[in-house]
């Protein structure tokens, strides 16, 4: 919409004096974005009045938008939302760490404004922030009916592309996500959306409060996604807090070249608490063992009752999730490891535990590393250094 500044002329006639508002010409001051202008008007003049000019300084105003985003599953902010007013003008803005955003600067005519955030990453940058293997397990139990969910989880539990309802397959997808495989099914895990997706104004003129909006990522269905970043509990260092955390204990042992090792994974301490779901990764030296085609199994153990999903992000790290409708519990074997001995005679690997979460991630955990050791005599050893193929 163009604006054209006002203005009137009147002769100096007494009593009353004539309008001349005929001769005023102000189109100079016509615009349509807004802005500070600077511009010239014109009097025509006739027999009475002689012909005249000036400047004059006009000031277009744009109106604004502002509101704020919430998370929909458990209320918190939500900053670094991109929000994003397609029209005349492109405008743009960010939520801050309180969640609110304003909008202005708008152009004439009509505007969609579209909240927008970067999904969260998986491989090769897997982000542990709300979604966990205990996502999984929560989907397992919806699905088999204990557990009950409001509108929004169901929304964030439905993480397939298909256009299928949320199913155990979700549950899966949500589990392949946390060890850091994404591109099966469509998988969506990750990703944010907005309710409303965008609003549209005819203009924006003034100043409009209150434009909310809620949002959710795609797998947390428990809501523990942090606005503050990746949520983790710091590793315990007294001797007090390693007591009483969760404690887990990766196995080793030795073994001949080419042959398969079984290492057991151990988790005690619990104090009698369920296990809903864990997850956790193993760091180890490609060149000494490599994951087994079958790299993660819980038959016999006391997840047995559970499902695994286990990826080999890049050589040296495997990522474990263990997830599933029904907790397992008690202290011992939960899981049970893989590894070929590929090295040479001699050679050694540690199998060290990382980002090891039980539950949603919130409670202190504790980790001894394990090492597999190749059988034989060190072949090529120099300064202490180990050479393997």
């Amino acid at each position: 919409m163009s604006h054209t500044a006002t203005g009137t002329a009147t002769g100096v006639e007494m009593p009353v004096g004539a309008n001349l508002n005929g001769l005023l010409n102000l189109t100079g001051t016509t615009h349509t974005n807004p802005g500070t202008y600077n511009d010239t008007w014109t009097f025509a003049g006739n027999t009475n009045y002689n012909m005249a000019s000036g400047s004059i300084t006009d000031q277009i105003n744009s109106g604004s938008v502002a509101g704020m985003i919430n998370y929909a599953i458990i209320t918190k902010p939500v900053p670094g939302v991109t929000m994003s007013g397609a029209g005349t003008i492109p405008v743009t803005g960010t939520t801050d760490a309180a969640g609110n955003y304003l909008l202005n600067n708008f152009g004439a005519g009509a505007y969609t404004v579209t909240p927008s955030k970067p999904t969260q990453g998986c491989s090769p940058v897997n982000v542990t922030n709300g979604i966990f293997s205990d996502d999984a397990s929560h989907v397992a139990r919806y699905v088999t009916g204990m557990e009950v969910f409001e509108p929004e989880q169901i929304q964030a539990g439905t993480v397939n592309g298909l256009g299928l309802p949320i199913s155990s397959f979700d549950a899966a997808l949500i589990a392949q996500k946390v060890v850091g495989i994404c591109g099966n099914g469509g998988n969506r895990s990750g990703q944010w959306v907005f309710v409303p997706g965008f609003r549209s104004y005819g203009s924006v003129i003034g100043n409009l409060m209150g434009e909310n909006y809620l949002a959710l990522m795609r797998g947390d269905v428990d809501g523990d996604w942090s606005p503050t970043g990746p949520n983790r509990p710091e590793r315990p260092q007294s001797a007090e807090d390693i007591k009483n955390a969760i404690h887990m204990t990766v196995a080793g042992g030795r073994t001949d070249r080419g042959t398969t090792l079984t290492v057991p994974v151990k988790i005690d301490n619990l104090r009698g608490a369920p296990v809903e779901a864990y997850q956790f990764d193993i760091a180890y030296d490609p060149r000494v063992v490599t994951p087994d085609a079958i790299a993660a199994d819980v038959t016999g153990t006391l997840s047995a009752n559970m499902s695994v999903v286990y990826n080999i992000v890049e050589p040296g790290l495997l990522k474990v999730a263990v997830y599933g409708a029904y907790p397992a519990s008690g202290d011992g074997v939960y899981v049970n490891l893989r590894f070929v001995a590929t090295g040479r005679s001699g050679s050694r690997s540690a199998l060290h535990v990382d980002n090891f979460f039980v539950g949603n991630g919130t409670a202190v955990t504790y980790t001894y590393d394990g090492e597999i050791v190749v059988n034989g005599s060190l072949i090529g050893t120099s300064s202490g250094q180990t050479n393997a193929e």
